[in-house]
């Protein structure tokens, strides 16, 4: 009896031991300030599904010379199979951190790191200034921008827009036919299309090699339509939320279908929200094209109020939010839950001057797309 006894205990032990951090490999020991700082963490630990933060979570905390403290999400990059930490440092000085790895048995952590911050010529990630009405980089510099929406470019042809009448900022959509949608029918709903997110990695590396800014569009309108309801076309049934629900519920749904999108939303964070070439999260394009919106347009803004307070919640650099109707249409709600007005024109150029006076009355910052 003893000996089972110990043999149970043991075998217990086993079945329920913490995660173990085998190694951690940082890009450099060294790193300008507003550049990327990127942890590679090879680590043990009982998971199914590496995108769900229920199963696996991967953080670390991040202390500034200052002492101010970062959390900071990690992410599963499918591609290289591997579990990675990216993170911007505003500070120049020595950063010391900590890696936590947490499953269904329970957290562990790495020893005390560090890395050393050095000055650099760059402005940091786009924020808005204190009046509210411009946008300007962390370090106070202002930033005007004019650009193009490059929904279906290649980011090599970044180069061409920087020499291209000054452009230095881009609107990139995240849907079909374009970057495409990260997830998608194909994978199924909580799975992440790992050659939609290696396309966006090369988007960011190629807006920072060109001095170019990235407006990031999660929701282009005919993602969330249904062909005919209400415009021509649309991509819906490509949408890995056709599985779990309708286009309406997809806004009204605060259980299932918000966590998924929680879920995606923070390893969007996780990944891409380190760059300060990522200026703006455009989380909805022109939502009157949307069908959800048509059925239920309080609870399409419903759902716009909770996507921003999400990110502002956990989006570590306070990036702004935007969202859009269609052309020539104002939407006083969005713009009242958004940081910034996002305005859209299909007018010829005669129209700038009669919209510049319409915009000056805005107390928020506005951009606008022809």
């Amino acid at each position: 009896m003893i000996k089972k006894s110990v043999m149970f205990i043991i075998f217990c032990s086993y079945l329920y031991s913490l995660p173990s951090i085998n190694s951690i490999t940082q890009n450099s020991t060294e790193i300008q300030k507003y550049k990327k700082f990127e942890l590679i963490i090879n680590f043990n630990a009982e998971y199914n599904n590496p995108y769900d933060p229920d199963e696996i979570d991967l953080y670390c905390i991040f202390i500034s010379p200052t002492n101010k403290t970062w959390r900071i999400n990690g992410f599963y990059d499918g591609i290289s199979s591997s579990w990675k930490i990216r993170f911007t440092p505003n500070e120049v000085g020595t950063w010391k951190y900590k890696v936590f790895v947490k499953d269904h048995s329970g957290e562990t952590s790495s020893q005390n790191y560090e890395f050393y911050c050095v000055e650099s010529n760059l402005h940091g990630w786009i924020k808005i200034a204190p009046n509210k009405r411009f946008l300007m980089y962390d370090d106070g510099t202002p930033f005007y921008g004019i650009g193009d929406c490059r929904s279906w470019a290649s980011y090599s042809n970044f180069d061409v827009l920087k020499n291209s009448g000054g452009m230095n900022i881009v609107l990139v959509w995240l849907g079909p036919p374009w970057v495409g949608m990260i997830e998608n029918t194909s994978l199924g709903i909580g799975q992440y299309d790992q050659r939609v997110c290696y396309r966006i990695d090369n988007y960011i590396d190629a807006a920072e090699q060109n001095g170019l800014h990235i407006i990031l569009c999660l929701w282009p309108h005919d993602a969330l339509r249904i062909p005919g309801q209400p415009w021509p076309n649309g991509n819906w049934d490509k949408n890995a939320y056709s599985q779990i629900t309708t286009p309406e519920g997809f806004y009204s749904d605060k259980s299932t279908v918000w966590n998924y999108q929680k879920k995606l939303y923070r390893y969007i964070i996780a990944r891409w929200g380190y760059s300060t070439s990522l200026a703006v999260w455009n989380i909805i394009s022109e939502i009157n094209g949307t069908t959800g919106y048509v059925q239920n347009p309080s609870a399409a803004e419903d759902w716009c109020r909770r996507v921003h307070e999400f990110f502002k919640t956990n989006d570590p650099y306070n990036k702004p939010t935007t969202g859009s109707k269609s052309g020539d249409q104002f939407w006083n709600n969005g713009y009242n839950i958004f940081d910034l007005v996002e305005y859209h024109t299909y007018k010829d150029k005669t129209s700038a001057d009669s919209i510049a006076k319409t915009i000056s009355d805005f107390t928020k910052s506005v951009f606008t797309s022809f």
